[in-house]
């Protein structure tokens, strides 16, 4: 098992592994369902559907998430995907739990290929997308030193992203699981 990476160790960088073709944007949480939690029978919480809310007619690069680059100039199924939302939220007696981004209007970051590349499951709002995503497209180009983008730890997640060379470095895992991450990561060009 690798060692944490360090972004100031070339070696990381270099050994992690390259990825050609990617997307780095936020996405909107298109789930299609509207569900809560709730106690079961045994004592254990279990998700319960509520109703049933279409996705938007909108390319889906992962599932159930909509990236930006997508809606420009089609907002307007969006749109109606959230006031169906908002409306079978209200019915069901949730509307109070409509004022938090987490889990209905999350804004997630994503760093993807086919499959996404780290899942940021703690960054639920447009803030902390926007952080990441400007820490990643305002680095140096041509630094010859590796450069630290990013170090943070929530809930048991770490992500660590670094730069160097016009390439971007990234690796995330389950730091309570274990102290270091299972791989390398992964590496792509920067844009």
């Amino acid at each position: 098992m690798p060692a944490i990476p360090d972004p100031d160790d070339r070696t990381w960088l270099v050994s992690s592994q390259p990825i050609p073709d990617f997307i780095c944007d936020a996405g909107f949480s298109v789930a299609g369902r509207l569900t809560t939690w709730r106690e079961g029978t045994d004592g254990k919480s279990e998700e319960v559907l509520l109703a049933a809310v279409p996705p938007p007619r909108l390319p889906q690069r992962l599932p159930n998430v909509v990236v930006t680059a997508d809606i420009v100039g089609r907002t307007t199924e969006l749109i109606a995907y959230y006031q169906a939302l908002i409306t079978a939220a209200t019915e069901a007696g949730l509307k109070d739990e409509l004022r938090d981004p987490f889990p209905y209007f999350r804004v997630k970051l994503v760093i993807a290929t086919n499959i996404a590349l780290a899942d940021f499951s703690w960054y639920d709002t447009v803030a902390e997308a926007t952080t990441v995503l400007w820490a990643i497209g305002g680095f140096g180009r041509d630094n010859s030193e590796p450069q630290e983008l990013l170090d943070d730890l929530d809930q048991g997640w770490r992500v660590r992203i670094a730069a160097w060379r016009g390439r971007i470095g990234l690796v995330e895992w389950d730091w309570e699981e274990t102290e270091a991450p299972a791989t390398a990561g992964v590496s792509f060009d920067a844009l």
